[in-house]
């Protein structure tokens, strides 16, 4: 509906592509979960349009750009969609995610959202980034939370990176709760 302009322009998926990645990495047992990055990384949006994604106008597009990618992807093969949040200032966060969050779990999903972020609720999983490899002593979240500390797999020296993913742990054994979901790696 949107013609977007600006960071590899005329480079998409349409959505049989996204159906067909989502598909392949199922049979490998892999789940994929989309990020509509919100509101951070959105320079082509504010060219694009001419206003920001948390304007009121901004906030339109976006409830358009998640029900038409709901619609087209069902709940079974995307039970998650990510919302970004993160690497921005806006001026009413709260509201802001609250509205993101709302769109994402009517449709009977759940969201998750980069931390540190925008504030998000305790039901919205929280993929912690950190590039000091390790969470603080007695740092804790609300809700449940995916360690990415690790980084890209795709950036780096290779044979680091395999000891380091090998022997990363994002706080020590006692300090897990049931909170801890588990760990992304990010390609």
């Amino acid at each position: 509906q949107y013609q977007r302009q600006g960071r590899d322009e005329g480079k998409f998926y349409t959505y049989d592509q996204i159906r067909e990645v989502i598909a392949y990495a199922k049979e490998r047992g892999i789940m994929v979960i989309p990020e509509i990055d919100m509101p951070g990384h959105s320079q082509y949006f504010n060219k694009t349009f001419g206003f920001g994604m948390a304007s009121p106008e901004g906030m339109k597009v976006l409830e358009d750009c998640l029900h038409e990618f709901m619609q087209e992807i069902p709940v079974e093969d995307c039970p998650y969609i990510h919302i970004g949040s993160d690497e921005v200032y806006i001026a009413d966060p709260k509201g802001f995610m609250t509205f993101c969050e709302g769109i994402v779990k009517a449709d009977g999903r759940i969201p998750l959202a980069w931390y540190p972020g925008l504030p998000s609720s305790e039901e919205t999983i929280s993929q912690v980034w950190s590039e000091a490899g390790r969470m603080s002593i007695g740092e804790s979240f609300a809700g449940p939370y995916l360690d990415s500390y690790m980084g890209y797999l795709n950036l780096g020296n290779p044979l680091i990176n395999t000891s380091n993913f090998f022997l990363h742990q994002l706080c020590s054994v006692e300090e897990y709760d049931d909170k801890a979901l588990g760990g992304i790696l990010c390609l």
